[in-house]
């Protein structure tokens, strides 16, 4: 089925797929979504930031890849990466998206978060860092719970 309204489009694509093996996500599904997360126009990007909240939690976790690499200038890419991280739920998921939150967190500007996304975000790497056994990560995640509680301890200040 096709859909004139590229969000609608992503949302029912999601909703017709989700279920695919991961074979299917990554060679298929994820470059299909990139494709369509990069050609959403401004106020295309506008809604999708907005409305992406509503929908189900593993549909945004399928999302964070394409909208991280999906070369759209007018999505916040950092932002929406390090938002759909504090909203994930499911363990296997939190891992796989706390290879690149380091970097994206590190581009947030101060004006893009607030002191309940850095709490969840913090208590989403707390598991994975818990669970974490590679000292190449649990070193990477360390420095990045830390850099966390000072914003949080900022933000309490203020």
């Amino acid at each position: 089925m096709e859909l004139d309204n590229p969000i609608e489009h992503l949302k029912y694509y999601l909703s017709e797929n989700i279920n695919d093996d991961c074979g299917a996500w990554e060679y298929e599904h994820i470059p299909h979504l990139e494709s369509v997360v990069g050609s959403l126009t401004e106020k295309q990007s506008e809604e999708f930031s907005r409305v992406i909240w509503d929908w189900p939690n593993n549909f945004l976790f399928e999302l964070a890849s394409p909208i991280l690499f999906g070369g759209n200038k007018y999505l916040r890419q950092d932002y929406l990466f390090c938002k759909i991280f504090s909203e994930v739920e499911q363990s296997d998921n939190l891992d796989f998206l706390s290879q690149n939150l380091g970097a994206c967190f590190y581009s947030l500007s101060p004006n893009e978060y607030d002191i309940e996304m850095l709490q969840r975000i913090k208590l989403n790497l707390l598991y994975v860092f818990e669970n974490e056994t590679d000292n190449y990560w649990i070193n990477n995640y360390k420095e990045l719970l830390e850099v966390i509680d000072k914003k949080i301890t900022s933000a309490n200040i203020v």
